[in-house]
């Protein structure tokens, strides 16, 4: 595996009524690691204790090798940050926003800037009021992007968007990456954005991980089966071994994430299983409602 950039190990964190609870994830350097969960499920709590922007009860990060602790200033510099809700001066213009941005970050790149600007159409005229909600993520995209950062924390950036410019987002996060050096931590609750785009899948559910596997392990190991049983009195010993199940009498459908455990009941089939590959969406709902 390559060098971490991300490394979460134990978190825990309560508040009176939702508790996140010992989350375990690891992102390699060069990759983009998909974040997903229904709202509420502990991503954005995550995200901000990733940050150090709450007080974590138990657990360790580490950014670059480090906690930040160690050179808060320094690592923070290294990342860039887009969220679902985008606060600027409303009335001061996209020029003034882009130069007072400028002074935070010590690696802020004017021509990247400028070439970023330009990709989406943004003028350094126009007021920030004047802009509408796909043109003001994609400046937060334009601020995130300009000092070059070696990590990139994305929370539901694409809620509430137009398919074209969710489109442009996800290709600006695309063409990130080439550079292998950046890595990309993406949390959205819209699964065909992650799906899209993402090397490794997260999934979180009322503050705890389901599973952190590669993208592909994930698409190759879940499935969709459905098959007629013999006896229908078979059904009690096999549904819970599905992620989701449902059955009318004898015949049977269900979600599940290895076949293997499924062919070791030898089961008594009328006719052959039929196996189908499932999406990250369906995979989602399994998990959230219960449902195939």
């Amino acid at each position: 595996m390559s060098e971490l950039i991300l490394q979460v190990r134990n978190l825990s964190k309560s508040y009176p009524q939702f508790k996140l609870n010992d989350i375990n994830l690891e992102l390699p350097r060069g990759y983009i690691m998909g974040f997903i969960g229904q709202n509420g499920a502990g991503k954005t709590t995550t995200i901000k204790a990733i940050l150090d922007l709450i007080h974590r009860d138990t657990g360790e990060i580490k950014l670059f090798g480090q906690m930040m602790k160690e050179d808060e200033m320094g690592i923070k510099d290294k990342i860039g940050f887009v969220g679902e809700n985008q606060y600027f001066y409303e009335e001061m213009s996209v020029g003034w926003t882009v130069n007072f941005f400028k002074n935070i970050y010590s690696t802020w790149n004017d021509q990247y800037c400028t070439e970023l600007l330009n990709k989406f159409k943004i003028s350094k005229s126009k007021k920030v009021k004047q802009l509408s909600k796909g043109m003001r993520v994609k400046l937060s995209f334009v601020l995130a992007l300009a000092h070059q950062p070696e990590l990139l924390i994305l929370d539901e950036p694409t809620s509430g968007l137009d398919p074209a410019a969710r489109y442009d987002v996800l290709q600006g996060i695309l063409e990130l990456i080439k550079d292998e050096n950046k890595s990309v931590f993406f949390s959205s609750h819209i699964t065909q954005d992650i799906e899209k785009v993402a090397d490794y899948i997260t999934f979180i559910d009322d503050g705890k991980i389901i599973f952190s596997e590669e993208k592909e392990l994930v698409l190759e190991n879940y499935k969709k089966v459905m098959f007629t049983l013999e006896n229908a009195e078979q059904i009690d010993h096999i549904s819970h071994e599905f992620i989701s199940f449902r059955n009318v009498g004898s015949q049977c459908v269900g979600i599940i994430n290895s076949l293997d455990r499924l062919k070791a009941y030898h089961l008594r089939l009328k006719g052959e299983m039929e196996i189908n590959d499932v999406g990250l969406e369906e995979i989602f709902i399994a998990y959230v409602r219960g449902e195939v």
